[in-house]
């Protein structure tokens, strides 16, 4: 049935020469009992014609795109595009002169309709346009499938919300008309918690499928064993044992065979921008970076994300704790004001609420408000950017509350604690398996009976990780706070972390199978990195499981850098 939210079936898009074919068109889908949405019949003269066709898209189920002897016009692209960024159903429409050339890439893949002999026969026609009938009287419209072979490291967020203007911006900064073996790089950028990485998984899953392929890179890791799992995700054949033929073999096949989009998430080192895209090919890429200038030699095109508009916040803490849809408008708007509608505000002040259900709005920001804890005077590490009337100490706060709710039950509340503060050791942004916080109160006095499950589901509900289907991920910011929380500590979890550490990579090592290692691999990286400033004799065992892990993967640099470090802590103690 269609979707009665929807007034339109139909939204014909044209370009003036085929006006006469786009009302022929038009009278004969109409007749056959279709809601028609051209603007010869529904404009009225001297109203903004471009903002009613947009807003006619957004009611329309499909959009039919007239395409003859030349390429779209420039406002057909415009509402191809804002058609696409709406997850509309989109069929392009052949007529007599056109060719297949003259599609942009984002529609060669859809299914084309061909109107090239002509359509003097009404019959004929709606033949060809059963399918447009058939799919909006079922309602049969699907979206956000990846192509086959692509690498996705996050599962879609189902409470994403808003950033529509943003998703149309970055769309359109790839020019999908390109088909040039040119590299097109667009960046995401603005301060911690706005939303960067999330906001560049909806645009994977909105509008993978107009690529070849989705790769998705974490660029504070290593950029090679990165390619080298999207080569292998891609099931590369034959596919070599050594790390830098299996990246030449996989960058080899992204050259070919249609627009690739490769995405390198917390980009914060310009230098390995510059080492690495050269390789790339003729690919999309797509960046998030806090950096917010960038040099003008780079060739980057900048987005520069913003706070949530009022209406999106207000639907996003509703998303989050379902309960708040009965709270008035002024109520949800305190908490956004409080937070500057920034989403990451918005998440944890929403989770906050909804394992508190008896909890007044009023009342939580009361709690923040009275907030000061050892954090008082902290600042996050490496900050970029402003601070907008105070987020960050309003994110600060909130985060104290987020583990102030762990002190309902002290036993399942320390184990959350002590798993949540050594998330601040392990990689951001990465998978965390189970394993290594469970590891964390196993052999803790009177911490043995504790469910690690429940402990983590624990930080799950106050939004101090988060959990998808891929697994446990721990966002930037707080795994700084985590961090700046223990090393004030003085019994710090860091210790036991590494030896948990230790124990599941001599496990892997022993296996002998490298996938069970590779989970491991980023959050060995960065606990033995904080281990060494630490001074900590386990930071030497850690290196040398992770060097000869490396070893074991035919990557001998790695490997070789890894066990030097480890030689390098031995000597020293």
């Amino acid at each position: 049935m269609n979707d009665k939210r929807n007034n339109n079936d139909i939204f014909i898009s044209y370009s003036r020469p085929d006006q006469e074919s786009a009302l022929r068109i038009s009278e004969i889908l109409a007749n056959k009992g279709l809601q028609v949405w051209i603007d010869q019949w529904e404009l009225i003269p001297g109203v903004p014609w471009e903002e009613v066709s947009l807003k006619a898209i957004e009611n329309s189920s499909a959009l039919v795109i007239m395409v003859s002897t030349s390429s779209l016009s420039k406002f057909q692209l415009t509402e191809a595009t804002y058609g696409l960024i709406l997850n509309k159903e989109i069929f392009p429409v052949l007529l007599p002169g056109a060719t297949i050339d003259n599609l942009p890439s984002m529609l060669k893949e859809l299914e084309v309709i061909d109107l090239r002999d002509g359509f003097d026969k009404e019959s004929e026609i709606l033949r060809k346009f059963k399918l447009i009938v058939e799919k909006i009287s079922v309602g049969s419209i699907e979206h956000g499938q990846l192509p086959p072979g692509s690498r996705m490291s996050f599962t879609k967020n189902v409470k994403f919300t808003g950033r529509e203007t943003d998703l149309i911006a970055i769309l359109e900064s790839f020019d999908l008309r390109n088909e040039e073996k040119t590299i097109q790089t667009t960046v995401v950028t603005g301060m911690g918690g706005i939303g960067k990485t999330q906001l560049a998984i909806e645009f994977c899953y909105r509008f993978g499928h107009y690529f070849k392929g989705v790769h998705w890179l974490t660029a504070d890791q290593d950029i090679a064993a990165e390619i080298a799992e999207c080569g292998l995700e891609m099931g590369l054949k034959p596919w070599p044992e050594a790390q830098e033929e299996q990246v030449r073999v996989t960058l080899a096949a992204w050259k070919g065979g249609g627009p690739r989009l490769v995405v390198l998430d917390h980009m914060e080192d310009l230098q390995v921008l510059q080492k690495w895209r050269p390789r790339l090919g003729g690919v999309k890429v797509l960046l998030t970076s806090r950096i917010g200038r960038w040099p003008a030699g780079l060739r980057v095109q900048v987005q520069r994300l913003g706070a949530l508009q009022r209406e999106e916040s207000r639907a996003l803490l509703v998303k989050l704790a379902p309960h708040l849809d009965r709270v008035d408008v002024d109520n949800l708007d305190k908490v956004a004001e409080r937070y500057q509608d920034v989403p990451l505000g918005m998440h944890l002040a929403g989770s906050y609420l909804n394992m508190r259900p008896e909890l007044s709005v009023g009342d939580y920001l009361t709690r923040l408000e009275k907030r000061g804890g050892v954090l008082k005077q902290a600042r996050l590490p490496d900050w970029v950017g402003d601070d907008p009337a105070g987020y960050e100490r309003n994110l600060w706060a909130t985060f104290e509350v987020g583990v102030e709710a762990l002190e309902d039950d002290e036993k399942l509340g320390n184990a959350a604690l002590k798993m949540f503060l050594a998330s601040g050791y392990c990689a951001a942004n990465v998978r965390i398996p189970r394993k290594i916080l469970s590891g964390m109160v196993a052999g803790g006095e009177g911490e043995a009976k504790i469910d690690p499950d429940l402990a983590i589901e624990k930080l799950v509900q106050v939004g101090l990780l988060e959990l998808g289907e891929t697994g446990l991920v721990a966002h930037p910011l707080l795994v700084e706070f985590a961090r700046a929380v223990d090393e004030k500590e003085e019994d710090s979890v860091l210790p036991g972390l590494v030896s948990a550490l230790g124990d599941l990579s001599y496990e892997a090592l022993e296996k002998g199978l490298p996938e069970r290692f590779k989970p491991l691999r980023p959050h060995m990286e960065t606990a033995a990195k904080a281990a060494e400033k630490a001074r900590l004799e386990g930071a030497g065992m850690l290196w040398k499981n992770l060097g000869s892990h490396l070893q074991n993967v035919a990557e001998y640099a790695g490997a070789k850098a890894a066990y030097e470090r480890a030689l390098a802590i031995d000597e020293a103690a």
